[in-house]
């Protein structure tokens, strides 16, 4: 089962849930295109947006953020990421949807704004 851990960053965070993960190809070492929609995402944040994104991919149900990095706080994110159907169907869906929409649609739905909402998160993209 796919799924990617990672430091929450809003072009890491983008990618993961478009599901434009890459991977270390062997034994060739390039890096290969993960073909799925979208991955549950693990955030694990340190500073800046990284806790603003790690909360909005919880908001949307296709991920978690682990806020304290603790062995079990990690070994349930890895096994809701995993192992929960909901979880897994919603972030192919959402994936999905972002991949078929403008980068302003996207920041929209990911940012929780309006079609009115602040232009600040419409530009972030």
């Amino acid at each position: 089962m796919a799924r990617l851990g990672h430091h929450g960053g809003a072009g890491t965070t983008g990618a993961s849930v478009r599901g434009e993960v890459f991977r270390a190809c062997k034994p060739f070492g390039h890096l290969t295109q993960s073909p799925s929609a979208g991955i549950p995402t693990i955030i694990k944040p340190f500073f800046g947006d990284q806790f603003f994104w790690g909360g909005r991919v919880e908001a949307l149900g296709i991920g978690s953020c682990v806020r304290k990095l603790t062995v079990d706080n990690l070994a349930e994110a890895l096994r809701l990421a995993t192992t929960d159907p909901k979880r897994i169907e919603r972030a192919k869906l959402v994936g999905e949807k972002i991949k078929a929409v403008s980068c302003d649609f996207l920041c929209m739905f990911l940012c929780g704004a309006s079609e009115r909402g602040n232009v600040m998160y419409r530009r972030l993209a």
